[in-house]
């Protein structure tokens, strides 16, 4: 008699994890590129309210895109005119930001077509007013934009994040389920009303594929960002 069948988890939970390797972020800096990817990491809510190193470097490039305009304007060279440490800064948070979306992506597989363009990361405190994605000290959460991606009846949802750096890596932990396995019984809080309200309505994803990290030193386009356009 063959033995019984195994009892199914019982929950519609589910977890993805993730690792990146910061010099592989720094190395990223130097392609021609780089803004580019960095835009495709972070949402433009993150940016939009991200004190960071990396809004830093933007800035930064900004301006020197806007000098080379001028006539007689100072050429600054390729990549970012940054020292080290701020390198460092901005690919220790950018690699957090990247892990922590593969993770989330990994945890919601049911979901079709969830991007890192779907994915907004924010601080767990005032989660429902503000979007804080600068420290990795503050427990941050995941705000998936699923309503136009799941369709009728589905509405936008959360995910709860553990991100650690360690050296030249940063790892991601995501915690996650599936909507449709709740019985929501028409309840919407006032804390979903505030969220709702904070970041507006969902958008349709750009892209259904992860960002890919350039690899090129010269400044030239790598075969892994042509793929990522």
């Amino acid at each position: 008699m063959p033995p019984p069948i195994p009892f199914p988890f019982p929950f519609g939970m589910r977890i993805g994890t993730d690792i990146c390797h910061i010099p592989r972020i720094v190395q990223s800096f130097y392609s021609k590129t780089w803004p580019r990817f960095v835009r495709r990491i972070l949402t433009e809510e993150e940016l939009a309210n991200a004190r960071s190193a990396v809004t830093e470097l933007l800035d930064e490039h900004e301006g020197i895109v806007a000098a080379r305009q001028q006539p007689k304007g100072p050429y600054e060279g390729r990549g970012p005119n940054a020292d080290p440490k701020k390198l460092d800064l901005a690919a220790t948070f950018l690699a957090g930001r990247f892990a922590a979306k593969e993770a989330v992506i990994k945890a919601h597989p049911h979901i079709p077509g969830l991007s890192f363009r779907s994915i907004v990361i924010m601080s767990m405190q005032g989660a429902a007013r503000t979007l804080d994605p600068r420290a990795e000290s503050c427990p941050p959460v995941a705000l998936l934009k699923t309503r136009e991606l799941l369709g009728a009846g589905a509405r936008d949802q959360t995910a709860l994040l553990s991100i650690s750096h360690d050296k030249d890596y940063a790892t991601a932990v995501c915690i996650g389920f599936d909507q449709r396995m709740v019985d929501w019984g028409g309840a919407w809080t006032e804390q979903d009303s505030e969220i709702s309200e904070a970041l507006g309505a969902s958008k349709t994803s750009e892209a259904s594929e992860s960002p890919r990290i350039p690899e090129d030193k010269n400044g030239e386009k790598s075969d892994e960002d042509e793929q990522a356009r």
